[in-house]
């Protein structure tokens, strides 16, 4: 199925995973779990609850959809010239990430780019047997490739070290061009990705951050994080976990969303607030550091 051919399906496919997402919603404002947490709380809080972390797939933007699970995010890019995914789970989540993809009308053997945004299993877990089974190749920062060649897990195979980005460079595919900004702190090197997403053909500049929650080098985590902020008129926050967005309650909003009503993912305010956050946190961490 190409990228063409599966349009009218597509189509189909996300209405319906959209209709599925609002009544979801509607069931759990009226029966909470036992305990009072809600169904979001519930899908960051239970990380081993396989089943109820494979949540439906659904569009967000014409050309970026989400593949990922209940707290943690997977992304696919669109273009005229295939397909760019971004971040790819770890086990037991590989199967359900293709099985998305298929669902929402795409073939991964379109996948021509496989980006990783930072070196921990649970966004690289799955990379190795995608890039072997589905061709892409897979890009990730070079903090990022060393960390992972001296440090791998345990639990995942290191894929091959196809692409290294580093900070400031860009990615052409078909219509679409990305930007790559190094954000270090979480990781050595955090590949954050500026594109451009469309609703209806309307463009906003969107933004994933490669790694939050500073656990060293918060020096360079602040003058990176401040190089962000002076990137003009970011719009929506794509981040590489839901609840860092609230993706998945903005994606119940866009379900119910009328003709003329705004897209709930596009929150210029709430994303600046988000750096400004990570700033303090960095800056307070920088502070009790010091001797």
């Amino acid at each position: 199925m190409g990228l063409v051919s599966g349009a009218a399906r597509r189509l189909g496919l996300v209405a319906v995973v959209l209709s599925v997402w609002t009544l979801g919603g509607q069931a759990s404002a009226a029966a909470q779990s036992q305990d009072g947490a809600s169904r979001f709380e519930r899908l960051e809080n239970e990380r081993d609850n396989v089943e109820l972390q494979k949540i439906p797939p659904f569009k967000v933007f014409d050309n970026l959809y989400y593949v990922g699970i209940g707290h943690l995010a997977s992304w696919l890019v669109t273009t005229s010239d295939g397909l760019i995914l971004i971040d790819a789970l770890q086990e037991p989540y590989v199967d359900h990430l293709i099985d998305s993809i298929q669902k929402l009308g795409f073939d991964p053997h379109d996948i021509k780019y496989l980006l990783v945004t930072h070196a921990h299993v649970d966004h690289y877990g799955g990379a190795a047997q995608i890039q072997e089974t589905y061709g892409p190749s897979v890009g990730m920062i070079d903090g990022d490739w060393n960390a992972l060649a001296e440090n791998p897990s345990t639990r995942a195979r290191v894929p091959r070290r196809d692409i290294v980005f580093t900070d400031g460079d860009t990615l052409t595919l078909g219509d679409a061009t990305l930007t790559f900004h190094a954000l270090p702190g979480h990781t050595p090197g955090g590949l954050s990705i500026e594109q451009t997403v469309y609703d209806a053909g309307t463009p906003y500049k969107a933004f994933t951050l490669g790694g939050v929650t500073p656990r060293n080098m918060f020096r360079e985590n602040i003058a990176a994080l401040e190089r962000i902020m002076r990137i003009p008129g970011i719009q929506v926050n794509v981040p590489n976990h839901p609840w860092r967005g609230d993706v998945l309650q903005r994606a119940e909003k866009l379900a119910a969303r009328r003709p003329g009503e705004p897209h709930p993912f596009v929150a210029p305010d709430d994303f600046a607030a988000l750096l400004d956050e990570l700033k303090a946190d960095a800056e307070k961490q920088l502070a009790e550091e010091a001797p």
